[in-house]
């Protein structure tokens, strides 16, 4: 919240990321109030910012991820 303030009075632009599944009203009132760009980790999250009023432009997806070739949990212990 404090970056989106702080943003708002730098004229910079301020990204959000947020990583829950779902987006709290109190999360989308701070983004929209401070005209941030939000990144979300997770499919839903990112369905549901968009009825909820965030710009497409404003929204980006980038799920987490684990590199299967690097890690394999039934290979030596986790690591190849």
């Amino acid at each position: 919240m404090l970056s989106g303030i702080a943003g708002s009075l730098l004229t910079k632009p301020v990204v959000v990321t947020i990583h829950n599944m779902d987006i709290t009203a109190h999360e989308l009132g701070i983004t929209r109030a401070v005209n941030s760009y939000l990144i979300k980790n997770n499919q839903e999250g990112y369905i549901q910012a968009v009825p909820m009023g965030v710009p497409v432009d404003h929204l980006n997806l980038v799920r987490n991820g684990v590199d299967t070739c690097v890690f394999n949990p039934g290979l030596n212990g986790g690591f190849a």
